[in-house]
Parts: structure tokens; sequence; C-alpha cells
């Protein structure tokens, strides 16, 4: 996809209201993706296939208090 006689370069739009990224790759590809809070845990947890053991969580978030993410 070209842009002005350029191509087109991946472009983030996301309104402070609104917990969705759209994104549009060089190729015209547009990508539409959940970023709340709720739903970013809910993917970081399904890919993982479990929370964080509070040995990670001190290791990657040092002086946060723990929180278990995932059910």
């Amino acid at each position: 996809m070209r842009v002005g006689g350029r191509p087109a370069r991946p472009s983030p739009a996301r309104p402070s209201d609104c917990p969705r990224l759209h994104t549009l790759d060089g190729e015209g590809v547009l990508r539409d993706m959940s970023v709340g809070p709720e739903a970013t845990a809910a993917t970081i947890c399904a890919r993982a296939g479990r929370g964080l053991t509070r040995a990670d969580w001190q290791r990657h978030l040092p002086g946060v208090p723990y929180l278990e993410v995932c059910p």
C-alpha cells in the first residue's frame, strides 16, 4: 500500500478513551487488538499457561507488591 507516493509504514492509533489498538502495516493489513488491562492479562495468561510465581514476580517486578493475575 502506498500513501502519498510512499510505502505506508506501521501506524498505531489509540484514542485515550478506547482500549483497542489499530495498526496498518506496509501491506495494507489492518489489525485490531484489545489492549485494556483485563484483555492483556488474559492474553498473557493464556499464552504462558500460568501466572508468575512469587520468585518470578520479585525478579521482574521488584518493589511491586505481588498480585496473582492469572486464575
